[in-house]
């Protein structure tokens, strides 16, 4: 299946909160997408979303139609062990 840009060139990404059956779409291009994954702990979420993570994670920046979350405690070291930095 072939990705689908939108007219801004934004993709589709499903929202990484931590509810499981969380589908929520989120879109960005795919460079702003990379710019937050290069930190390890920070993950995009859906508007308000970061409230699932019960302590768990912390709102670091609310931008236009998504945030960033970031991992803390025990879930940000199981973050940091993310093969996308090796």
């Amino acid at each position: 299946a072939a990705i689908e840009y939108d007219v801004d060139g934004r993709l589709p990404f499903i929202c990484e909160c931590s509810e499981p059956g969380c589908m929520d779409i989120v879109r960005l291009a795919p460079a702003e997408y990379e710019s937050i994954r290069a930190t390890p702990t920070y993950f995009l979420t859906a508007p308000g979303h970061h409230r699932a993570a019960d302590g768990w994670a912390d709102l670091v920046e609310r931008l236009d139609g998504y945030e960033i979350s970031e991992k803390v405690g025990d879930a940000a070291g199981i973050a940091e062990l993310d093969p996308r930095s090796q």
